[in-house]
Order: C-alpha cells, then structure tokens, then sequence
C-alpha cells in the first residue's frame, strides 16, 4: 500500500522548522544540547576520583574521615557541582561557607 513512498516529507513532519526552508532544526538543539551534557559530564567524571580521594578532605575537615560508602554517596553530586567544587578547592577553601540568613545576621547585631 504504502511501499512506493520511502521517505517522509520533511516539510509535512517539521512544520516552518525544515531543512528546505533554511530554518534551524530542533534535532539540531537537541543534538547540540545532549553533546554538551556528555561533555560536561566527562569532565566532572575526570575530575571525580581527584576529588573523592584528596579534595573532598581539602575543603571540609570533617570529611576526611569520611568512610567508602560516604565518598560513594557523593559520587552523583561531584559529578554534578564539579565547576563549584573545583573553584574551592583550587581556591584555597578550607571549611565549608557559613550560611547566611536573617537569624545569624541579627545575631551578629545586624552586621554582614
């Protein structure tokens, strides 16, 4: 019924986004996009085990006697957050930042 057809018309399937009608297409974002997701994973990927191992203790105190399981646990967030952990750790940061909200301003006499 249908075999004499081999391709879809691309105008029919994309709507004002074609090929033919020079437009950029969203597989073209979506392509562009996934591949820079992939990159900055493989970073954080390579800078994981650097940073599991020596950095993690650098930057926080308390997690140097931070147990296997505890470094497996924070393996999702380094790959994720590894620009913010790279900077402090590279920066020189010793202890974690001190959260600042209203309650520790005011108790600091207003002072921030």
């Amino acid at each position: 019924m249908f075999g004499h057809k081999k391709f879809v018309n691309v105008s029919l399937v994309m709507g004002p986004y074609s090929v033919r009608k020079g437009g950029f297409m969203a597989v073209e974002i979506a392509s562009w996009l996934v591949t820079a997701v992939g990159i900055y994973v493989a970073i954080g990927l390579v800078f994981l085990p650097f940073f599991v191992i020596r950095g993690v203790g650098a930057i926080d105190a308390v997690a140097v006697r931070g147990t296997g399981l505890f470094r497996l646990v924070i393996v999702p967030g380094v790959v994720v957050f590894w620009p913010y952990l790279a900077k402090r750790w590279f920066g020189g940061a010793t202890e974690p930042p001190e959260e600042k909200n209203p309650h520790r301003v005011a108790a600091r006499g207003g002072v921030k």
